[in-house]
This record gives structure tokens, C-alpha cells and sequence, in this order.
């Protein structure tokens, strides 16, 4: 039994990372200040397993806190969640994203090393990549451009940096557009096939920025065991991996998907210039993930949008409201629905 700390464990990805290693025996603490998780995503967890799994609703950020935790459970392995992903809003909100993605984790990183930590498991994005040639492979050059994709980027040299110095191993991981039941329906700025399902449960309009862009989507089943195997393989070390679809889509293909889930509602779509720094075609190679985790597409993309689409309809048959701060730099450049959120005008 290994003890392991998830952080964002209130969040998609990471409460299913977290039910699958209490379901294998290990102990767990989660952390996560419910910012853009959700306690219901937890609760089951800690009534499961209430000699396994502790939680603590606290801002990873917040030093003191944190090594008040590390200290009473010395954890052994480190995986890091914890995010702001809000990627095409980063532009409009580089301090919040730059605290929750670099800031919080420079700190997980020196409190892990203080307190023995000997593995780090860190989920980063292939927003590191830019606008480079597609498929995105591991090797490719490193060239993000959005505040996010510069953050991600800041934590994996960190990782990288400190590792030989301190003695802990580390996977990196870059997944991309995982997609399944319990991803936030709520925050109107990331998350597209669930921001998608909202909309069209709340009678709103799907906006489509800019033409042909590509993506490839994973559900979340087809990518946990590939997280599980780099968290608890100690022979994996050093290694960067991508974890994702292996088919590229355009958003009008998922769009048309999503709307056949629900065929009672007349949908609206509506096509946008395309968000500000936004990257085209932004799909990765599979072949690292195949070959050392065992990367497997059973369910696949299409399946998991059904799963998804019943599962928000249970939820909330005529949608959720959205949950948000409004966006501190709100310019003209701003995609239109953002600015409808955030009451922005032209005031020039």
C-alpha cells in the first residue's frame, strides 16, 4: 500500500484517479479549495473508503496548510491535478492562471522534497507544444503560446530541473481533452463537449470558434488506466507521455454528436471567429502511450459522449447555471459569448 496525494481531487480527472487507487488498497489524500471541483465528485470516496482516503479542502498553494499535510502523512508519491485549465482565457486572466498552475505547483514540488517525497507524477497539457507540426509528438520542440501552455511549461522544467538534485523520480503527463461523467458542465470557458451539453440543455446556442479546427478526444475510461500504470510503475522514470484520442475530429463533428443525444431540443449552432491565440489543429501521437502504458481505445470518444450526454441530462434535465468569475481583462478580443457572460461593452 502506497501513501499518495492527489491534488484537484474534487476535480474530473483526479477523483476518478483517486476511486481507482482506493479501489487497488492505497491510501489517499486528496486536496483540492472546490474552486472549479466539486465536493459530490469526493463524497462517495470518503464514505467508501473512511480508513483510505482523506480530504482536505484547502488551496494547495497556501504553504503553511500544505506542509502542515505532507508533514502528519508523508505521502510517497506526489500527483499533481490542480489546475486552472482555462487555456483561451488565460489571456484574460494570466495572474489567477499563472498562481494556479506554476505557483501552487512550485510549491507541491519544494514541500515534496522537504518532506521525502520520492515520485511526482505531474499532469501537464499539450499546450506546451504551440503551433507546432501535427501529430504533436513527445520530442517535439516546446512552444506554447497562451499563458497556460507557458505555465504547464514552466512546472515540466521545473520537474525536470530539480529531480537530478534532489533524487525523486517523475512522469509527465500530457493529456488532452478527456472527456466522461463528471466533468464540470458549469464553467463556460473550458471543457467544450461538456460546456456543449449544457448549452443545449439550457436551450442556448453552441458557438463554434473558427473553421475546421481539430481535436481528438479521449473518454476517461480509455485513459485512467494509463494514468494509473505511470503513478504506480517505479521502472517508468524521466519519461514524458502523451494520453490521448487517436482519431482528430473537427468541433462541428463532436458538435453534431452531441446534439444526437438530445433529440428532443432544437439546437442552434453558431460558427465565431476563432478565440484569440487559439492553435488550429492540435492533436498528439499515441504511440509512447501504447507501447509503456497500454494506451487502448475501447469505449472511444463517440461512446463517451452518450455516457456523458445521459449523465448531464440526470443531472440537470434543463441545465445547470454556469459558474464563473468574470475575467479580469476583458477586451474586444474576447470570443462573443464571454463577453455576453461577462457583460462586457466597448467602452472605447
Amino acid at each position: 500500500m502506497k501513501r499518495i496525494l492527489c491534488t484537484g481531487a474534487a476535480g474530473f480527472i483526479s477523483s476518478w484517479v483517486c476511486r481507482d487507487l482506493l479501489k487497488r488498497g492505497h491510501f489517499v489524500i486528496g486536496v483540492d479549495d472546490l474552486s472549479g471541483g466539486f465536493h459530490e465528485n469526493v463524497a462517495p470516496l470518503l464514505a467508501q473508503y473512511p480508513h483510505q482516503f482523506l480530504f482536505y479542502k484547502q488551496d494547495v498553494g497556501n504553504y503553511a496548510a500544505m506542509k502542515e499535510t505532507m508533514l502528519a502523512h508523508r505521502p510517497e508519491i506526489g500527483v499533481h491535478c490542480a489546475s486552472n485549465a482555462r487555456e483561451g482565457a488565460s489571456f484574460f486572466s494570466p495572474h489567477d492562471i499563472t498562481y494556479r498552475n506554476a505557483m501552487i505547483g512550485a510549491t507541491l514540488l519544494e514541500l515534496g522534497i522537504l518532506h521525502k517525497m520520492q515520485r511526482f507524477v505531474f499532469f501537464s497539457s499539450m499546450s506546451v507544444y504551440g503551433e507546432g507540426r501535427v501529430p504533436f509528438d513527445e520530442k517535439a520542440k516546446r512552444a506554447p503560446v497562451d499563458v497556460y501552455g507557458v505555465n504547464k511549461l514552466s512546472m515540466e522544467m521545473m520537474i525536470e530541473q530539480l529531480a537530478p538534485v534532489h533524487g525523486f523520480t517523475y512522469v509527465i503527463l500530457r493529456p488532452h481533452n478527456v472527456i466522461g461523467i463528471g466533468q464540470s458542465m458549469v464553467d463556460p470557458f473550458r471543457n467544450v463537449a461538456a460546456i456543449f451539453c449544457n448549452r443545449v440543455l439550457l436551450g442556448e446556442p453552441l458557438y463554434i470558434f473558427g473553421e475546421n479546427h481539430k481535436r481528438a478526444f479521449s473518454a476517461i475510461e480509455d485513459s485512467l488506466p494509463c494514468f494509473i500504470r505511470a503513478i504506480l510503475n517505479e521502472t517508468l522514470t524521466e519519461t514524458i507521455i502523451n494520453v490521448g484520442g487517436k482519431e482528430a475530429v473537427t468541433i462541428d463533428e463532436l458538435a453534431q454528436v452531441v446534439i444526437e443525444q438530445f433529440p428532443e431540443k432544437k439546437v442552434e449552432i453558431i460558427h465565431t471567429p476563432p478565440r484569440y491565440g487559439e492553435v488550429p489543429l492540435a492533436f498528439a501521437t499515441f504511440a509512447r502511450s501504447e507501447e509503456l502504458l497500454g494506451y487502448e481505445e475501447r469505449v472511444g470518444w463517440r461512446e463517451s459522449i452518450k455516457r456523458m450526454a445521459a449523465w448531464a441530462r440526470q443531472q440537470a434535465p434543463n441545465g445547470k447555471p454556469w459558474r464563473f468569475s468574470p475575467l479580469p481583462l476583458m477586451t474586444e478580443a474576447a470570443p462573443l459569448p464571454w463577453k455576453k457572460l461577462n457583460n462586457f461593452t466597448n467602452k472605447s
